[in-house]
């Protein structure tokens, strides 16, 4: 910058200053606080601009990290995640985002006792329970009605009605 100087008998001084800007002032950053859906194979991610809304006067930013990945683990929970946002001038801002991971896929039934028809009055009944996969690892069978294998089955019809559980809370009847 150029300044000139006057005094009151019309001397002028003319001297050049190096001016130096700085910018100390850190990204702007809030959070989003969204939801991930696991997909079929147990896993999601998000990348850090799902994660937070930043703005800087002086543009250039980072994200660190890019992205995120969930998994099965961490299913029906609030998982905290750590986001660094850098401006141009290496400026930071970080912030914690909570980011609810669910599961919404339900088990899938890969096998189901067939119709079993006995001839004789309250006969002992042996089958084979159902069984399941998911995409977030094991499956509980449980029976909510009918009788167990081995029971001696009373004449006429008995359903038998099992769930399906995964780790995640998802039931499939």
């Amino acid at each position: 910058v150029q300044l000139q100087v006057s005094d009151c008998h019309g001397n002028t001084s003319t001297v050049t200053v190096p001016v130096t800007v700085l910018d100390r002032r850190p990204p702007t950053v809030s959070t989003l606080s969204p939801t991930v859906y696991l997909n079929a194979n147990g896993s999601a991610s998000l990348s850090a601009t799902a994660l937070v809304n930043a703005t800087d006067a002086c543009g250039g930013l980072v994200y660190s990290p890019p992205s995120v990945s969930f998994n099965c683990f961490q299913c029906n929970q609030t998982v905290s995640v750590t986001v660094n946002v850098r401006d141009a001038n290496g400026n930071d801002t970080s912030v914690v985002v909570p980011v609810l991971v669910r599961d919404t896929i339900r088990p899938v039934s890969t096998s189901v006792p067939s119709n079993i028809t006995v001839c004789r009055t309250a006969s002992q009944v042996v089958y084979v329970q159902p069984n399941g996969t998911d995409n977030c690892g094991t499956v509980s069978v449980n029976q909510v009605a009918g009788l167990p294998s081995g029971s001696n089955f009373p004449v006429g019809v008995t359903t038998n009605t099992f769930n399906l559980l995964d780790v995640c809370g998802n039931v499939t009847q």
